[in-house]
């Protein structure tokens, strides 16, 4: 009789094993296929969220962009400078200065660097660019970038440079599919710049590196390893231009929230860049297949509660071009200005409530 319960202690203990071995064994397959997830350990916090508005081409002026600002509660400008237009040749960085710095404003600058005021803010998503980083490599345009950049080491304030933008692309010429381009090149071409303004004496700029959300070949950072690590070097943060383009076109016929589409990026950057923050360079949502203030309002949540290394936000309300060819409003109506304005000064109490808590 003990000899029989013997054998069935055995017996359970065996199969006892076989279970937990199973277990984990499933449990290992689950951590390595399990998309990677920012860990919410205890870590420092940043400095708020900076929140900064795109002066875009649907702005006349200054004066109208500075003017939503207020109206919005924003006083941090994004500002795409065309190197070679004619009258930033003729007085480099005046613009800037006069109208943003001497005003308080934080300013970042998106450099594009291209042959004159023909490029805009709106890539040309159907047609592949002709590449120009060889351009910048063999020094072609050196004599506007030190004129830039003299003109910045004088005045001497804080300003964050945003060269290359969207640098994954091919819908630029500075992009890294665009023809006759290279990953390789763009690391080279932002080495570059980054040694002008340093030889310039520019100590108070930094860099920033912004990517699409997908690349040319619609992947996530797909060739990341080849550009990244060697980027992390150059750059204080890096930054991604993120959309909802839901119901725009028959390719997008469905609605995003911010977390389904700037996730993905997220995670596959910090794999590469490690803390270096990651921030949003260029959000919106076309507001077709729901209302745009409960969108952006998810977006701001999300933000505070998932994405601890983003420390700066551009809201980019100009238009864009859908994969149809069709025109696309990213921006608000005047009816919804004052609802955004709360929930940006909801999304900063929060913060200041959190960083009391630390």
């Amino acid at each position: 009789m003990l000899l029989f319960f013997e054998k069935e202690i055995i017996v359970q203990r065996k199969i006892l094993l076989i279970v937990g071995n199973t277990l984990l064994i499933l449990a290992v397959i689950w951590l390595y296929f399990e998309p990677q997830k920012e860990i919410p350990t205890v870590y420092t916090p940043p400095a708020d969220t900076r929140i900064c508005l795109a002066k875009d081409d649907t702005f006349p002026s200054s004066i109208e962009h500075k003017a939503r600002m207020k109206e919005l509660g924003i006083d941090c400008a994004t500002l795409y400078w065309k190197l070679n237009a004619p009258d930033n040749r003729k007085h480099p960085y005046d613009w800037v200065r006069f109208n943003y710095l001497d005003e308080g404003y934080d300013v970042v600058l998106v450099l594009i660097i291209d042959g004159g005021g023909k490029t805009t803010t709106i890539g040309e998503d159907s047609n592949t660019a002709v590449g120009n980083l060889q351009k910048v490599l063999d020094g072609h345009y050196d004599v506007a970038l030190k004129e830039f950049i003299a003109v910045i080491a004088r005045d001497g304030r804080p300003i964050k440079i945003r060269p290359f933008h969207e640098l994954d692309g091919d819908w630029y010429p500075w992009g890294i599919y665009a023809q006759g381009n290279s990953p390789q090149m763009l690391v080279d071409a932002f080495a570059h710049v980054v040694s002008l303004f340093s030889e310039g004496g520019a100590s108070a700029v930094t860099f920033d590196a912004n990517l699409n959300r997908r690349d040319a070949n619609r992947l996530v950072l797909g060739d990341a390893e080849a550009y990244l690590p060697q980027l992390r070097t150059l750059i204080q943060s890096v930054s991604f231009s993120t959309y909802n383009r839901g119901g725009t076109s028959k390719d997008h016929p469905y609605e995003r929230t911010f977390q389904f589409e700037f996730r993905p990026a997220y995670n596959r950057a910090q794999q590469f860049i490690g803390d270096t923050p990651i921030n949003v360079a260029e959000v919106s949502t076309a507001g077709i297949l729901s209302p745009k203030i409960p969108w952006f309002r998810r977006m701001l949540q999300d933000i505070k509660a998932d994405f601890h290394h983003t420390n700066e936000v551009t809201f980019f309300f100009g238009e864009g071009t859908a994969t149809d060819g069709s025109t696309i409003d990213w921006g608000l109506k005047p009816k919804d200005h004052t609802a955004f304005r709360d929930i940006l000064e909801a999304f900063r109490n929060t913060q200041q409530t959190k960083h009391e808590e630390e």
